[in-house]
């Protein structure tokens, strides 16, 4: 007696939400990045940001990109 086991990656309507759900997130990152960049002389001046800090908050959208690319949903 053989089951026919229909695993997610063999549906289409799973394979499409998590293209959405990935191709949003790093849309969304990249406006988030994109928005706040020319606030970075605000940013500097009410919180205190230096260029340092302001570095590290921009490379947190290069994490969530590689973070996708490295460890992709098995």
């Amino acid at each position: 007696m053989e089951q026919i086991q229909n695993l997610l990656r063999d549906k289409a309507w799973a394979r499409w939400t998590v293209l959405v759900l990935v191709a949003s997130m790093m849309f969304f990152a990249y406006m988030f990045v994109d928005i706040l960049s020319p606030l970075a002389s605000l940013l500097n001046d009410t919180l205190s940001w230096d260029q340092g800090v302001f570095g590290t908050y921009a490379a947190g959208e290069r994490w969530v990109c590689a973070s996708q690319a490295c460890c992709p949903p098995r």
